[in-house]
C-alpha cells in the first residue's frame, strides 16, 4: 500500500469479470507481501474502487518509480496475458 495524494491507495486485480462485480464496503484487511503473507495488524477500513483515469495513473506511476523493472516487468506480461485491464485501483478509507 502506497500513498497518493495523502491517501491510502492499492492495485489489486480483480479475479471477477469487472470490477463492478468485485465486493467492496467494510472488511478488515492488513499489510501484505506478494505472496500474500500478513507483514502487519489487522484494521478495520472501508474500500472502494478509484474511477478517475488521471488518479489510476498516478498510482500506477508510483508504484513504477517504487518498484522499477519488475513492475514494468509484471505490466508487460499483465498486458500480454490481457490481465492488465482488469487491475484495479482500490483506495482505502481508515
Amino acid at each position: 500500500m502506497d500513498r497518493v495524494i495523502g491517501r491510502p491507495l492499492l492495485l489489486l486485480q480483480c479475479r471477477t469479470g469487472g470490477q463492478g462485480q468485485a465486493h467492496t464496503g467494510e472488511r478488515p484487511g492488513a499489510a501484505s507481501d506478494l505472496r500474500g503473507k500478513i507483514r502487519g495488524d489487522w484494521i478495520d477500513a472501508r474500500a472502494r474502487f478509484i474511477e478517475d483515469a488521471r488518479l489510476k495513473q498516478e498510482v500506477y506511476a508510483v508504484l513504477r518509480r517504487k518498484y522499477g523493472w519488475q513492475m514494468r516487468l509484471g505490466d508487460f506480461f499483465a498486458r500480454l496475458s490481457g490481465r492488465y485491464q482488469r487491475r484495479a485501483v482500490i483506495e482505502l478509507v481508515l
